[in-house]
Order: structure tokens, then sequence, then C-alpha cells
């Protein structure tokens, strides 16, 4: 709220937070709040800052449509891409599969702890040139030996324990019997109810994942 008056004069009230992510193009953690306008002019306040101010169109059915606004860098500010490309996280994402089948969703546990990281939904590294929902569906059937087709990319993050860019998709199960199939990567896995998702991941849950798991399980 502060840096919108401070920006463009126009004063608003944050009404939900959107999520947050690793800019792909600047490495910098951005956060997004979903804010009602409540008065004010836009104008350019910070001149030193911006070059102009514009209410951006917005499409009916159409939410690809700014987009274009979604500028990488801010040229000659420090921080801008070559300063921020040095700070960005030189590992792979990781790429998570939420897979859910008869009221549970799958859940798995490592043998080796990330952090406070034991039970976590089948994950793994997104491989060079691969797509992060492909990436969700092959460790599923590496880890676990069952089949999944991505459904819906449910957002991403950068994890609050690991530091690591997570991507999130629901996937549906194919066929098969969920197993440990990689023996040294996991020691255990589980098919979990709504209600026993704290006593598994007692730090709660992304928003976007929590919200879909309370639509597609019962509680």
């Amino acid at each position: 709220m502060r840096e919108t008056l401070d920006e463009t004069g126009v004063h608003c009230a944050v009404r939900k937070h959107l999520g947050n992510r690793l800019h792909p193009a600047t490495g910098v953690l951005c956060e997004y709040f979903l804010c009602e306008y409540l008065t004010g002019e836009a104008t350019n306040s910070d001149a030193a800052e911006n070059i102009d101010v514009i209410w951006g169109p917005q499409k009916r059915g159409d939410p690809l449509h700014l987009r274009r606004y979604d500028l990488p860098t801010r040229p000659g500010r420090p921080g801008g891409a070559d300063v921020t490309q040095q700070n960005t996280d030189e590992r792979s994402g990781i790429a998570a599969a939420i897979v859910v089948h008869e009221g549970r969703v799958l859940m798995v546990r490592r043998r080796v702890s990330e952090g406070q990281l034991s039970w976590q939904f089948p994950a793994g590294e997104v491989e060079p040139g691969e797509e992060r929902e492909d990436a969700a569906v092959r460790e599923t059937q590496e880890e676990t030996g069952l089949p999944v087709m991505a459904v819906k990319l449910l957002g991403e993050r950068v994890h609050p324990k690991t530091g690591r860019l997570m991507s999130y998709t629901a996937c549906q199960m194919l066929g098969g019997t969920a197993h440990v199939a990689d023996t040294e990567e996991l020691a255990e896995l589980a098919w979990v109810a709504h209600g026993d998702i704290p006593e598994y991941v007692p730090y709660g849950l992304f928003e976007p994942v929590q919200e879909y798991l309370d639509g597609a399980m019962p509680f």
C-alpha cells in the first residue's frame, strides 16, 4: 500500500495475498497482493523511479493480456538483470505432484530430511529443457511407480524451509499401485486423509495447494 501511494498517488487496501515467486528474468523474490482502489488519481509521483503510470487494460476472459506489461528489468537501476542474475539460485527448480485418489493425497517420507521436511509430496529436480508439469509426472513414476497425468499447475514459490524454487502440479492417477520404487530416496509412502495432513506437514501447506485439496478431498 505504501509503495503504491508513494509511486502513483493512489490509495488502496490489500484484500488478498496472491502468492510469490522468484522472477524468472531478475531472480528477485516478488510478492503479489490483490488490492482494492480507494481514492486518488494515478500519476507518476516518483519520477526518479518510474517513467510512466497507466491503467492497464484487462480483457474479459483473457488473463494473459497484461503479460505485455510484466517487464523483466528496470534499466539503469542497481539490481537490474546483470546484478540479480548473480544472486539467482543456480540449482534447478523442484517439481512436486499433488495426487489425489479416493479422497486421499499421496505423500512420501524421504530417508534424508531436508531441514524440517520429512513427509512431502512426490517431487524432484526439473531437468534442463523439461516442463515443470512433465517433471512432476516423471518424479511420481520414478519414486512411487505410479503413472499419473498432469492436470493443472497450481502455482510456484520459494519454499520457506529450503529456499528452493518449488512448483506444484495437480495430477490424476492413471492406474497401478503406489509403492516405494526409489528405495534409495524414500523410506515409505502413505495415502493421507484431509484431516490427517497437519500430522504429516505441521507447518502448513502452500495456500494454492491447500485450496486445491480442500476442494478435491472430503473433510
